[in-house]
């Protein structure tokens, strides 16, 4: 009987949230994972998805891999996802590294940059709230306004570069806009461990939280990290 674990692992490939758990996932544990990117667009998921959507996809792609995944793993605001996922394929366990759940405040922040970037003279104060509108709505106006705002910024790049270049900055936010929507932790429900670096996760009690005294960016890389994921997975770091 095999009784390594087997996991998925949520990593987003892109966007300031970009990292991997390769450098802290035990050896034991690397044929057994299975890494998916809830930024992925396909035929039936796509930026104006919610996270409902994006997990109903996930699970059933994963249902027909050769290896069922029990743990799921997601870093900083991959938590949602991680969450909604875990209900969808029955996950015995959760672990969450330095968990983010997006607030209407992020997600404002983030289209505010985005737009600023473009254009610097718009009047930020002014940019409608998205978190009013569903995720489809928000992310369409989003989708729109930067492309308005692009044009009459006049930064001389075709069009087809433009359309590529917003859809690329709607991935990340239509993902910040569907995960600020998204249920919170529900602790009874699900068995949820927190890894965390210099810092405190309020929403998961003390019991289930392991502190490490390293910086956040060098949470997925400190020895110390694979042990403690080691021993929540019942293997050998």
């Amino acid at each position: 009987m095999n009784t390594i674990p087997s996991v998925v692992a949520v990593e987003f490939s892109s966007g300031s949230m970009a990292r991997t758990f390769t450098r802290v996932m035990p050896p034991t544990i690397h044929s057994t994972c299975t890494t998916i990117d809830p930024l992925r667009q396909t035929d039936k998921v796509s930026s104006h998805s919610d996270i409902e959507a994006r997990a109903v996809f996930w699970a059933e792609y994963l249902s027909d891999q050769e290896i069922q995944p029990n743990t799921v793993l997601a870093y900083c605001t991959g938590s949602p996802f991680a969450l909604a996922l875990a209900r969808h394929i029955d996950a015995k366990q959760i672990v969450l590294f330095d968990p983010v759940h997006p607030t209407t405040s992020d997600v404002q922040e983030a289209f505010t940059e985005l737009v600023a970037g473009v254009d610097s003279n718009v009047n930020l104060n002014a940019l409608p709230c998205l978190s009013a509108m569903t995720t489809s709505d928000g992310i369409i106006f989003a989708r729109d306004y930067l492309t308005e705002v692009t044009k009459r910024a006049d930064l001389g790049l075709p069009d087809g570069i433009v359309e590529q270049l917003i859809a690329k900055q709607l991935s990340w936010l239509g993902y910040t806009v569907a995960a600020s929507k998204a249920p919170t932790i529900e602790n009874k429900e699900l068995d949820i461990t927190a890894i965390l670096s210099n810092g405190v996760c309020t929403d998961i009690p003390s019991n289930q939280r392991e502190s490490i005294p390293v910086s956040a960016d060098r949470l997925l890389s400190a020895p110390e990290t694979t042990t403690i994921l080691a021993k929540l997975l019942g293997t050998t770091a």
